[in-house]
């Protein structure tokens, strides 16, 4: 029934697009990248899976408080993603950034797990920014992507980066896959993102007001032929616990 109501859906989208011209599609797609993304990540993991386990993939593929991808991306989309690296000679990195002290921030007197939860959207909402589909026309930061090309492995002409970000392990953990990018252009990538995020406090109480600094720490690698997902994502860890000994709000890329 699940797979029934999907195609269904999944039928009345190409109704509409077929109904659009060309201009129209592209312009949909450009407000909308995150449902691209959905959809080409959807058809990537489905291609490995029965169609009951595809179903089930599914279903929780997005976290709906974040409204990010939920911890698929490290179960099913990066072991994709790792393998089109390797058919395609691309460079392709994983990393991770966690929210400093959050435990703290939940503990915040009178507001409890409230405060934690306007953290989590204020984060969220930058991070949501970053999605970008693995299309060879939607170009990203220059400066990143000029860095990226510094890689030993082939970079695409366009100079694009995908960059796929979900909630992973704690409910203050967030994982990126950048494709298409060395570890040092996702560093520089991640890099932008902290700053970004402690560039002003979460107000998280109006009366009395009440402003929370956010800072977050993280850890970046690059994905070598041969690697297991796990030993990648294990990398990444050691890193993102670096940054937490070496006095948070910071990113490793190198232990």
């Amino acid at each position: 029934m699940e797979r029934t109501r999907l195609e269904k859906s999944l039928e009345e989208i190409a109704g509409v697009i077929r109904g659009m011209d060309k201009e129209e599609v592209q312009r949909f797609f450009e407000r909308n990248s995150g449902i691209a993304q959905w959809l080409s990540t959807l058809a990537e993991v489905t291609a490995l899976k029965s169609p009951e386990d595809a179903a089930k993939i599914f279903k929780p593929m997005v976290d709906y408080q974040t409204m990010l991808y939920s911890k698929i991306l490290e179960e099913h989309i990066l072991p994709a993603k790792m393998r089109q690296a390797e058919i395609e000679g691309l460079n392709m990195c994983y990393g991770k950034i966690d929210v400093d002290g959050f435990g703290n921030i939940n503990k915040t007197p009178g507001l409890l797990w409230k405060a934690g939860d306007l953290v989590l959207g204020y984060v969220a909402g930058i991070l949501r920014t970053q999605q970008i589909p693995d299309r060879r026309q939607n170009r990203v930061d220059v400066a990143v992507a000029d860095e990226s090309r510094r890689g030993d492995r082939r970079q695409a002409a366009s100079r694009d980066i995908a960059c796929y970000v979900g909630r992973v392990g704690g409910g203050e953990e967030f994982g990126f896959i950048l494709y298409n990018t060395n570890e040092f252009g996702a560093y520089k990538a991640l890099d932008r993102i902290r700053r970004k995020i402690g560039e002003k406090p979460v107000v998280v109480s109006d009366d009395p007001k009440v402003e929370i600094p956010v800072t977050v720490s993280g850890g970046v690698a690059q994905y070598l032929l041969g690697m297991k997902p796990e030993d990648l994502v294990a990398e990444v860890n050691q890193k993102l616990s670096r940054a937490k000994q070496l006095g948070k709000n910071m990113i490793i890329q190198y232990l």
